[in-house]
């Protein structure tokens, strides 16, 4: 709905059957856990406009294999990756000027070259280990 700033803490907490999300372009920030166990979750974009990503916001999303990130999130939590649970995650698509140690399991390359172990900045992030 218009006017929507926030996805609070818990908002969509192990809702199996979410299987996309939209998120309004009004949108700054997403809770703490938002989308946690969200397991049927294959995609979802960051608009533009949030800045602000709650820790362990994606945690046990088995089934996520894209996350794009909007140009105004330029850190993301530690914890956000701090799960075995995203296995099936092969695309990360970075629009801003993120620079991050906190980075999920595997083996990465950036825009199709050499093995990455850290966001550095725009591109797209894809797994090779699977």
């Amino acid at each position: 709905p218009e006017g929507v700033t926030s996805i609070g803490s818990y908002a969509f907490n192990y809702c199996r059957s979410l299987t996309s999300v939209t998120l309004p372009s009004t949108l700054t920030s997403i809770g703490t856990q938002a989308f946690d166990g969200c397991s049927g979750l294959t995609e979802i974009t960051i608009n533009g406009n949030i800045k602000t990503l709650g820790s362990s916001a994606f945690r046990f999303c088995r089934n996520l294999t894209k996350l794009t990130l909007g140009a105004n999130v330029t850190s993301i939590p530690d914890s956000l990756f701090s799960t075995d649970m995203l296995t099936n995650l092969t695309e990360i698509v970075v629009h801003g000027n993120l620079n991050s140690t906190t980075f999920p399991k595997g083996t990465w390359v950036k825009n199709g070259g050499s093995t990455v172990t850290s966001f550095t900045g725009e591109g797209t992030y894809t797994r090779t280990d699977i």
